[in-house]
Order: C-alpha cells, then sequence, then structure tokens
C-alpha cells in the first residue's frame, strides 16, 4: 500500500466503494495504529483519511 512509503504523520486519502472494504480496510489500519477518520461522499462512498502512525 502506498502508506509504506509516507513519512510518519503524513495523510493518505482513499475511497472505498466495495461492501467488505468499507469495514476491513478502517479496521486494518486501525490495527496498525494509524489514525483514520471516515466519512460518506455523496455518491456514498467511504472516504478515509488515514494519518501514518510513527511505528
Amino acid at each position: 500500500m502506498t502508506l509504506k512509503g509516507l513519512a510518519p504523520g503524513s495523510q493518505l486519502h482513499v475511497l472505498l466503494s466495495d461492501q467488505g472494504s468499507r469495514s476491513d480496510v478502517p479496521a486494518f489500519l486501525k490495527k496498525q495504529g494509524h489514525s483514520v477518520e471516515t466519512s460518506i461522499t455523496a455518491e456514498g462512498a467511504l472516504a478515509l483519511v488515514v494519518t501514518k502512525s510513527e511505528g
């Protein structure tokens, strides 16, 4: 994932439309220690703002 190449504290914006990914991806990222903010777009996709953790 692109997140590996980012410096700690950097943000990655992700759009998810697949129903399975909408729950799996945020849970995985949080388990890895990253901060995840979510919102729903006008088109119904799940928008994530992921802030890379220090570790």
